[in-house]
């Protein structure tokens, strides 16, 4: 029945598959097995926990160094965990990384000389597009601000590529 129940919260919660809600899931089995419907979600919340961890744990760990279970418990999930572990590992990366709109950061300067007398030609005026995604800030600025800006930019870009790619 643990078997049944875990795979089924595994599916609905980090898969997106399966039948039934997450909530359908805790009803049904609390009705089931004559458990409150809190203990169950109880449960459900351990599985999970339980699967974010083995999801996200840098060296391989077993279930009895998260939770304490029976070998039987512990063989169980661990059957799930070699079934859909894979599959469980990229929706929890998933979740972690940035939303695809935002993965990409670029942007555009454009210089136009201020005023029609000869003494305002030396004074830019800069209109800054900063493109993320499918969003767009654009703002003016002077020239001052525009070389320190330039210099934040490209921090910000490198430091978005290193996250972004480090993966």
């Amino acid at each position: 029945m643990l078997g049944a129940f875990a795979r089924a919260v595994v599916s609905a919660h980090f898969l997106s598959k399966g039948d039934f809600t997450l909530a359908e899931i805790v009803a049904e089995t609390a009705q089931r097995c004559s458990q409150s419907p809190e203990s169950v979600t109880l449960l459900s919340s351990q599985v999970i926990d339980l699967f974010t961890h083995l999801a996200t744990a840098s060296s391989p760990l077993s279930v009895q160094d998260f939770c304490r279970c029976d070998s039987q418990t512990e063989s169980t999930l661990l059957s799930i965990w070699s079934e859909l572990g894979a599959e469980v590992r990229r929706a929890v990366t998933a979740l972690r990384q940035w939303n695809p709109t935002a993965r990409s950061c670029a942007w555009t300067v454009d210089v136009q000389m201020l005023g029609r007398r000869t003494e305002m030609l030396n004074e830019p005026e800069c209109t800054v597009r900063l493109l993320a995604g499918d969003s767009t800030v654009q703002f003016s600025t002077d020239k001052a601000i525009l070389d320190s800006l330039v210099l934040q930019l490209e921090e910000v870009e490198a430091r978005v590529k290193s996250l972004v790619f480090k993966a």
